[in-house]
């Protein structure tokens, strides 16, 4: 089992960044000092970000919040050096989370699209060359994904719908939203919104918000093992070992 830290650079120069979701700003906090260093200009409705090397990932979803629509997403490329915006990457629609890995030549775009409701069948994962910060392929995974949990070469996606799953390093879809790993009541409305993996017990926890419930699963078999009731809108799992 393999545990991510995607922000380690970033926590080592003692810096965090904080997405400003409607001012289209990311905020560079100093996590000591406990005030912002610097504030960069980025698209819309920024969410997800990912460090690979000096370069910060950031997924902008362009809500409009006039049409209520996604328009073109993006996904800016920042110099944490210089806080500049150095490129910027046209995505599919409504990027919502990007997920780094341990080689760092790429990185992958979780795009959620509609977002549920009866076109919400249009998740794509958009596939970043952290060289030439260009997309060099996309797996149309359907469903509307957006949380996203990394164990070896399985990426679990969670969204709106059902959990999804697929290898990152064959790009091949291991449950797309045809064959849901964990489907919902209505997959046009039922909300996994968190999931993670405790990598001290191989299990994996799901956030069924819907049904304030917490799915655990077993990481080998990918069988549900447990379900917690939880209290209302159970987000995002967290773990504490003693």
């Amino acid at each position: 089992m393999q545990l991510f830290a995607h922000f380690e650079e970033v926590i080592i120069k003692l810096l965090a960044q904080l997405s400003q979701i409607k001012r289209r700003v990311i905020a560079v906090v100093d996590i000591l000092k406990k005030n912002i260093v610097a504030r960069i200009n980025v698209g819309t409705g920024p969410e997800g970000c990912a460090l690979v090397g000096n370069k910060l990932y950031v997924a902008n979803t362009s809500w409009d919040y006039g049409t209520f629509d996604f328009l073109q997403g993006t996904v800016s490329v920042i110099d944490i050096n210089t806080y500049k915006v150095i490129k910027t990457i046209n995505t599919d629609k409504n990027p919502q989370s990007i997920i780094a890995f341990p080689a760092g030549n790429e990185v992958h775009v979780v795009c959620t699209g509609n977002n549920g409701g009866p076109d919400s069948d249009d998740g794509k994962i958009n596939i970043i060359d952290t060289g030439s910060d260009t997309i060099i392929s996309t797996i149309s995974i359907g469903g509307s994904p957006s949380g996203f949990a990394v164990d070896e070469t399985t990426v679990y996606l969670s969204g709106v719908g059902g959990v999804q799953a697929y290898d990152y390093e064959a790009g091949t879809i291991l449950y797309g939203s045809g064959n849901y790993l964990i489907s919902g009541q209505n997959k046009e409305s039922d909300v996994f919104s968190g999931i993670a993996i405790d990598y001290v017990y191989n299990h994996i926890f799901v956030c069924n918000y819907t049904h304030d419930k917490i799915i655990v699963l077993d990481c080998v078999s990918r069988k549900i093992i447990k379900e917690i009731q939880g209290s209302d809108g159970p987000q995002s799992p967290v773990f504490h070992h003693e």
